[in-house]
């Protein structure tokens, strides 16, 4: 081995201590990556919640308003047919 290469398990150089301060922020880099990413998945998943209570809620809408079509159609059809 060189005199300006070290052991990789005995971490003395200044140059080792820069690589362990490189890995220690790839691993910082790496975690925050990873809390992002499910914050993502999060928002995602929150996002279809809520498109699909809207969608559920517009069916709903428009079978109330079907509803309130036939209902005022018998009403108008009896009291039509009352009158006759």
């Amino acid at each position: 081995m060189l005199d300006n290469e070290t052991n990789s398990s005995a971490p003395t150089s200044g140059s080792n201590n820069k690589s362990m301060n490189s890995n220690s922020k790839w691993c910082y880099d790496c975690r925050t990556h990873g809390y992002a990413l499910k914050e993502v998945r999060i928002m995602q998943e929150t996002f279809r919640s809520m498109l699909w209570s809207l969608k559920m809620s517009y069916e709903q809408l428009q079978q109330a308003n079907e509803a309130k079509k036939a209902f005022i159609r018998y009403v108008f059809h009896e009291v039509t047919n009352s009158y006759k």
